[in-house]
């Protein structure tokens, strides 16, 4: 929310309608970002792949969160 306070801009900005619905759609989903995890482990190795599934779900929870937050005015 800051951000946009600030004048910048997020990948929110950057998509229309739909494909926000997707991407929530997506990272909702744990299955969808296990599958790139795994994929883009066997490429890189890299074992900090197998968060990506959990980051992806909690950041649409805590975007929701702050989102209805401040709509709603429950915190400061």
């Amino acid at each position: 929310m800051k951000r946009k306070a600030a004048g910048q801009k997020t990948w929110v900005d950057q998509s229309n309608n739909e494909h926000f619905i997707w991407a929530v759609m997506y990272n909702l989903s744990i299955i969808f970002p296990l599958g790139e995890a795994i994929r883009e482990f066997k490429k890189t190795r890299n074992i900090a792949w197998f968060y990506h599934p959990l980051i992806s779900f909690l950041t649409i929870v805590i975007y929701a969160y702050i989102f209805l937050g401040a709509k709603l005015k429950f915190y400061v």
